[in-house]
Parts: C-alpha cells; structure tokens; sequence
C-alpha cells in the first residue's frame, strides 16, 4: 500500500529571499504560458500535443536561440522543467475528461496564467529541497546562491520527494 503525506508550513524569507521566490513563480508562470502556446500552434498543425518532455527539449533549443531570453538562467531550472510537467498533466486529464475516461466532472482546457489572477506558484521535483532540523534549502540559483528559509513549525521526519511553493 502506498502512503503519501503532506506537510504545510509557513516559510519567513528574507526581503531578497522573497523576491528570488517571486522571480521562480514568474519564470514558471511564463513557461506554463509558453508551452500552452506552443501546443496550441502544434495541435492546429499536426492535432497533437507536446508532452512535458517535448516542451523542455523546445525550451532548451529556443532559449539558446532567442537573446530575449537570456533571462532564464536567473532561476532554477526545476521551475521550467514542472511548469511543463503541470501542463502536461493539465493536457491529458483535459483529455481523459473528454473522452469520459477521468472520472468527476469535466475538466476545461488549460487557460494562460496571468500574474494578479492566478496563484503565484512554483514546484520543486524530486531530490532538489532538503529539510535539515528548522530550515529548508531550496536549490541555487546562480545570483544568489543557497535559499535559506527559517521555518515556524516542527522539523519534517524526511526530505520531501516534490514541493510546491505558493503565495
């Protein structure tokens, strides 16, 4: 039997660690925006998705092309890398609810997020947070080194396997 727990607890950052926070929920907001796009003008052409992985290897190319984007390497690549994860997800319970294969009611089409309207949110895939007695490091980014997070509740028994940081 598989068990899963979640834990829920207030972080304190920094004023920089707090800005550092809102710039990775930004740049996932924009690569759910970016990838929704992308499938949009892939499904009119071909009537087909791009899954999550497709998207990144799409992202990794057009990030290395476009000079307008120099900005991605400002934060951690696993904000990137779930936001397409998300989408992906999004896509194919919108599809499952479709054709009557999800259960509960029908899902709508994935919608462009836009900062002020949705929660400011951001996910960190496995093994990339440690917990470490009352604090909790999130990964580097190359301006600003470690992230560390004075936490106001009880150590977690272990690290977790995926976090979610929202607003």
């Amino acid at each position: 039997m598989r068990i899963i727990q979640a834990y829920r607890f207030a972080l304190d950052p920094t004023p920089a660690q707090e800005r550092m926070l809102c710039s990775h929920a930004g740049a996932a907001r924009f690569a759910w925006n970016w990838g929704l796009a992308k499938c949009q003008e892939r499904y009119e052409a071909e009537g087909k998705w791009y899954s999550g992985t497709g998207l990144h290897k799409l992202w990794n190319a057009q990030k290395k092309a476009d000079p307008a984007l120099a900005w991605w390497a400002q934060n951690s690549k696993c904000a990137y890398q779930e936001a397409f994860r998300d989408l992906d997800r999004a896509l194919r319970d919108f599809t499952a609810s479709r054709t009557g294969q999800r259960k509960g009611r029908r899902l709508g089409f994935p919608r462009f997020k836009k900062r002020g309207k949705c929660r400011d949110s951001f996910r960190f895939g496995s093994g990339v947070m440690r917990c470490c007695g009352a604090a909790v490091t999130l990964p580097p980014g190359p301006p600003a080194g470690n992230h560390w997070l004075r936490d106001r509740s009880s150590p977690m028994p272990t690290d977790p396997a995926t976090v979610r940081v929202a607003a």
